[in-house]
């Protein structure tokens, strides 16, 4: 009789948790479907929070096919979720949750989704500080397009502008990093070579000029050590005037 009544107590048991797990797959699936339709209602938000519990559900259920369905919508519904709020000119929550598609996107293999935040990211400091920029107030905006920067460093327009921010105010080693990030970018892509050729440009020129004022002072050392800076950025370039530069360093001291 022990025996018997244990075994009707398994056999409940068993058809309990069936039961349960049953009911959770109707459940996961209700909630994708939910998420589903705010989707295509683009209520981002309800979609996100409907896709989350989808994806706890899926790994409780061990549905694989459910945890893939989740993660493929999550970042997509973040950067949606994003231009709806630069469409309202909210760019404080458009950022957010750009930073968010990015998060889920590298987390979920997601690159294009990665891709396309990190532009719109780096637009919007762009934008954010073109007014101080074309005032010629560089500290405010460098204070913005560093943050862009950070960002996406693929962004060459925004790259361009605050390198030169930051040799407008004599900061160099700033500056020169950057132009030189840009110029590095032409080994990966050669759609980044007219960038790379500005920045070797406007690199030259700055620590040219800049040797040219040091020669003036009187300092060889300073001279010479910007020389180098520039032979080591842009190899091969501007021979000549690093010659002269270099002859007249010689002939002031």
């Amino acid at each position: 009789m022990k025996i018997k009544a244990f075994m009707v107590a398994l056999a409940a048991l068993v058809l309990s948790t069936n039961t349960f797990a049953q009911d959770l797959e109707i459940e996961l699936n209700n909630t994708y479907a939910e998420a589903m339709t705010a989707i295509k209602a683009k209520q981002y938000d309800v979609a996100l929070t409907a896709l989350y519990k989808t994806l706890d559900m899926a790994f409780e259920v061990e549905n694989a096919d459910y945890v893939v369905k989740a993660q493929r919508y999550i970042p997509v519904c973040n950067l949606n979720s994003g231009n709806q709020k630069l469409q309202a000119k909210d760019l404080n929550g458009a950022l957010e949750d750009y930073a968010k598609a990015i998060e889920s996107g590298n987390f979920y293999g997601d690159t294009k989704t990665v891709r396309n935040a990190k532009n719109r990211i780096s637009a919007i400091y762009k934008s954010m500080g073109a007014k101080a920029y074309n005032s010629k107030n560089y500290a405010s905006a460098i204070e913005v397009f560093a943050k862009g920067y950070e960002a996406n460093r693929q962004d060459t327009d925004l790259a361009l502008y605050l390198a030169q921010s930051y040799c407008e105010l004599k900061d160099f080693e700033n500056g020169v990093r950057v132009y030189t990030d840009i110029i590095n970018l032409e080994t990966r892509h050669s759609k980044f070579a007219k960038a790379a050729a500005n920045a070797k440009s406007k690199l030259s020129n700055y620590l040219l000029v800049k040797a040219q004022e040091e020669i003036k002072k009187g300092d060889k050392d300073a001279a010479y050590a910007t020389l180098e800076t520039l032979v080591d950025a842009v190899p091969a370039n501007y021979t000549n005037q690093i010659f002269r530069l270099n002859t007249a360093a010689s002939n002031s001291c």
